[in-house]
């Protein structure tokens, strides 16, 4: 129900909450059913469960990495992964620039292999086919990385 430009000037008239709702009603009208960022990016809707949904398969790819000895902390490779729906992985390549070796991106690409099926079910609205993932060589130092669920049940336990 979308209110004319005559409507619009007649109820600003009669006060300023009478001339908001007609702008309201006149914006979504405009709008229409199928405007906005939701309708065209369904992951911008909920930034949470995508940023999950990256954690989540990058985890379980790390969690079958055994990165070669000698791989530095200080390294840093950008992979491509394609998946088809379900989580089947069907390409995994490094991407420019890498400061991987030939053995450290192997393994890494057979880690993805052996991670299949990567998480699909409970985010589908967020499914991408094509994923960039960021993998930095192991830190000695660093004590083992902790999953999003773990994290959020030590959270717990501060309260």
């Amino acid at each position: 129900m979308a209110a004319s430009d005559g409507e619009r000037s007649r109820l600003r008239g009669r006060g300023p909450l009478a001339a908001a709702l007609a702008a309201c009603a006149w914006t979504a009208a405009a709008a229409g059913p199928a405007a906005g960022p939701c309708a065209a990016r369904p992951e911008h809707c909920t930034p949470y469960k995508a940023q999950r949904y990256a954690e989540e398969i990058q985890n379980a790819v790390l969690a079958h990495w055994q990165p070669p000895t000698g791989l530095g902390a200080d390294r840093v490779c950008v992979f491509e992964l394609r998946q088809r729906p379900g989580g089947q992985v069907s390409a995994v390549t490094a991407a420019q620039p890498c400061s991987f070796d030939a053995p450290a991106r192997e393994s890494f690409a057979a880690a993805a292999r052996a991670a299949q099926p990567l998480p699909y079910q409970g985010y589908e609205q967020v499914f991408r086919p094509v994923l960039r993932l960021e993998i930095r060589g192991p830190d000695p130092d660093d004590p083992p990385r902790r999953r999003w669920w773990q994290r959020l049940r030590e959270r717990g336990k501060d309260r």
